[in-house]
Parts: structure tokens; C-alpha cells; sequence
């Protein structure tokens, strides 16, 4: 490809197998009438292979918009040398890249609005809408065993694992959830989907969750064990008929209470 290529323009990640893709090797392969575009990620391209071949006339010219340390330094060999055309990352900045944006923004702004829809979150455990609403019994259940754990522990906690059965599909965001309202009166920062692990984590709280087959006698069940310097306590749960959330176990002892 190099060979045959008048213009070569790179679009792709920096990785192990990608850094000095394009060193002096390499670029000698390419036509001394070829120039090549780098709009990718500074790396890729050796820098110091570059300006020597294009002060060599190996190749007729580049152009390049990322660079291995950015900002580029001004004793960089790249801005003394010739046919060279450097632009400071700005890529990203075009009229059509900002229609794109906004377009994108305008979009997602309406799916939620309209369709309760979330597109491309990257910090939220579900991004349905419907299911969450569809597992909202689970989540309210969750977060009163945090709560009532909150209240049974007597000494600092050292770890959190939530365990589901049955109908539960997906152990997270209950998980979460049980953190929600067990960090509830621990501290004054507003505690979500997005930052409970992130809390647990801070306070040096080790935090698990699973799915567990086992037949149980309920048709969906949670179970949160909370580990403090003084032992274990245990508290369950769950939804009867899909709307009705239940506590069924505190501390090994078997309840039948509804939470209020």
C-alpha cells in the first residue's frame, strides 16, 4: 500500500502495535511524490523519522495534527522542517464536526424526553429506560436493605456483597442501589448510579455483586451481606408479585415485614 499510495492518511488508536508504525523503514517504502496525513494520534508516526525524511525528499510532504507531546514543543525538529503543515489538534473543530455534535446532543436531548431513552451513557448501569422502570420494585428493595444495614451496623464496614436470585437478570444495578441507601445518612454528597462504587471505594470499602442459580423459596430474592469489624449482618428481600417489596430475613431471623 505505502508504495502505490499518493496520499496516506492514518485513523486509527496508539497501542503497543501502532506506536512508530510509520518510522524511517516504512516511510522509505512510500513514493518520493506522497504525502501523508496524521489527524489519528501523536506517536504513530516517529517524529524525528519524519522530518528527516522530508528534509530529505523521501517523501514530497505531511501534515500533521497530533503529536506525541502536546503542546508541540518549539524545539521540535517538526516545526524547522520543510513541506510540513502542523495544526494544533484541532481536527475535531470543523464546521461539519460541530453540526455532527449538536445534532448528536439534540437527538439524545429528545429520546429521553420523548421515549425515555438514554443513548451512549458510559457511567450508567442500564441504559433502557423501560427496563429500569420494569426493575424499579428491585431498586426500591435494594435500597431499603442498605438502609436497614446502614442501621444494624455498630462498627466501621469493611465490605458489601449483594447476592440475587431468581428473576433477577442483572445484579448491578441492584447492587448500586443497595449502596444508594446504605451511604444515605453516611454523607452529604448526593449518591447515584454513578458515584456509589466510586464512595465505596473512597471509604476503602470492598464491594461485590452476583447472580446466584440456586432454587430458593422465593421467586426472586436479595440477600446483602455487610462485613464490619465486628462480624457479618445479613438482611433479604423481595418483591412479591412484582410491585410489592418484602424484607424476609434480618440477621438470620425470617420476617415477613413491608417497608414503609
Amino acid at each position: 500500500m505505502c508504495a502505490d499510495s499518493d496520499y496516506i492518511t492514518l485513523h486509527l488508536p496508539l497501542l503497543d502495535s501502532t506506536k512508530n508504525l510509520f518510522d524511517a523503514e516504512r516511510l522509505s517504502t512510500m513514493k518520493p511524490s506522497a504525502r501523508i496525513i496524521n489527524v489519528a494520534r501523536g506517536g504513530i508516526i516517529n517524529e524525528s523519522d519524519l522530518s528527516n525524511a522530508l528534509n530529505n525528499d523521501v517523501i514530497a510532504g505531511a501534515a500533521i495534527d497530533v503529536f506525541e507531546n502536546e503542546p508541540l514543543d518549539a524545539n521540535s525538529p517538526l516545526v524547522s522542517t520543510k513541506n510540513i503543515l502542523l495544526t494544533p489538534h484541532l481536527g475535531a473543530s470543523t464546521y461539519e464536526a460541530s453540526e455532527g455534535v449538536s445534532f448528536g446532543i439534540c437527538r439524545q436531548i429528545r429520546d429521553f424526553i420523548l421515549d425515555d431513552k438514554l443513548s451512549n451513557p458510559i457511567n450508567m448501569p442500564i441504559t433502557d429506560m423501560a427496563q429500569l422502570k420494569q426493575i424499579g420494585p428491585f431498586l426500591d428493595l435494594a435500597e431499603m436493605l442498605g438502609k436497614i444495614q446502614m442501621q444494624l451496623a455498630d462498627s466501621p464496614i469493611k465490605s458489601v456483597s449483594v447476592e440475587c436470585f431468581g428473576s433477577i437478570d442483572d445484579s448491578k444495578p441492584i447492587a448500586l442501589s443497595f449502596l444508594i441507601g446504605m451511604f444515605h445518612d453516611m454523607t452529604d454528597n448526593r449518591i447515584n448510579f454513578v458515584n456509589a462504587a466510586i464512595i465505596a471505594e473512597e471509604r476503602r470499602i470492598s464491594f461485590s455483586h452476583s447472580l446466584n442459580t440456586e432454587l430458593v423459596s422465593f421467586s426472586n430474592l436479595i440477600v446483602a451481606h455487610v462485613t464490619t469489624e465486628n462480624g457479618t449482618i445479613e438482611v433479604a428481600g423481595s418483591v412479591f408479585g412484582d410491585q410489592y417489596p418484602r424484607i424476609v430475613d434480618i440477621m438470620g431471623y425470617e420476617v415477613d415485614v413491608r417497608p414503609e
